[in-house]
């Protein structure tokens, strides 16, 4: 009977541990600075290009775990963008070449969602981290683009509805955010996220191929999140597991010395 009330003792610390970890993951929204969320957006048809620099707006929705890094400070240690709602300012681009390309293409009211699975970060400065974006994506679900023209003797009249046909951003291989954590007191985290925004997507089929490049893109975010407790402590690289291997060690101790005692 003693040894089932140790193992209990023992698994009702694990349990604990598990409880302390879950609590320390909050939502925040985070807030498009437009100051510094701008992007090149090159459109490109046959040999011809024109570049419009696009700026950003809106919120994006995140879950986020903050840790106390033994040597960085507290850090974000794992983030997954839940919602967003996106916006981007309307363009205007021009191709022209000889008599053989001359098509306007302008966009408007364009809108997107984002989405993540969890990312797990990688602590690389003070209350600083890094998240690599590979497998998440910004959709363009709202808006139009419409071209008008010729291209290559074709005529080119599109009105393209992305309500209908969306607009898929993933996030290229090497992109690499950065959340930086500001301790504001009373439980109170600033968090900074800064999103390199690099991508190329197909906009138009018909009558010619035409690219819509993103580069040069920042998309940086501000929002502030409440912590109940102190950010579960992080113990080197193994993070969390190691405070559960902590906690269990500890529990495992206690059962020993109940033992001894009794025995």
């Amino acid at each position: 009977m003693r040894r089932i009330i140790s193992w209990r003792t023992t698994l009702i610390t694990a349990i604990s541990c598990l409880a302390l970890i879950a609590d320390a993951a909050s939502g925040v929204v985070l807030t498009v600075d437009s100051a510094q969320s701008t992007v090149d957006a090159q459109l490109v048809v046959s040999i011809v290009s024109d570049t419009e620099t696009l700026v950003f707006s809106g919120t994006m929705t995140a879950d986020a775990v903050l840790v106390t890094d033994p040597t960085f400070g507290v850090v974000v240690d794992s983030v997954q963008v839940t919602s967003a709602d996106l916006g981007l300012s309307d363009g205007a681009w021009f191709l022209s070449f000889l008599t053989l390309v001359n098509v306007n293409v302008n966009s408007t009211g364009l809108r997107a969602t984002a989405s993540s699975g969890p990312i797990v970060g990688t602590p690389i400065a003070t209350n600083t981290s890094q998240f690599e974006l590979l497998g998440s994506m910004m959709t363009f679900n709202e808006g139009t683009v419409v071209a008008t023209g010729s291209a290559l003797g074709s005529p080119v009249n599109v009105n393209d509805d992305l309500s209908v046909v969306p607009l898929v951003f993933p996030f290229e291989n090497s992109t690499i955010a950065t959340a930086i954590v500001t301790d504001l007191g009373d439980g109170l985290y600033d968090i900074n996220v800064s999103i390199p925004v690099e991508a190329s997507v197909i906009v138009l089929q018909d009558p010619q191929v035409t690219t819509l490049n993103l580069s040069n893109g920042m998309l940086v975010l501000n929002g502030t999140m409440s912590e109940t407790a102190n950010p579960v402590p992080m113990l080197g690289h193994w993070r969390t597991l190691g405070l559960i291997m902590l906690l269990l060690a500890v529990g495992f101790a206690a059962v020993r010395r109940q033992q001894i005692q009794h025995s």
